[in-house]
């Protein structure tokens, strides 16, 4: 099976995403706020409703 596809919606598409479920940004990801805006815009305009988790940086957290 070819991993490579066209574009990110159809990545999505592919992989099963669906309404309620979940998606996990890591903070530390180099450009991982252009990436993760990239994301949810495809992901929207799917018309898929998803929660999404940013893990945070430990250094930002309150009392860490």
């Amino acid at each position: 099976m070819d991993k490579v596809v066209n574009s990110l919606r159809e990545a999505i598409r592919l992989c099963g995403l669906e309404d309620g479920m979940t998606i996990s940004f890591h903070h530390c990801l180099r450009g991982g706020d252009a990436v993760s805006v990239q994301i949810a815009e495809a992901i929207r305009s799917l018309g898929i409703r998803v929660s999404v988790f940013v893990d945070p940086d430990p250094a930002m957290v309150a009392g860490a």
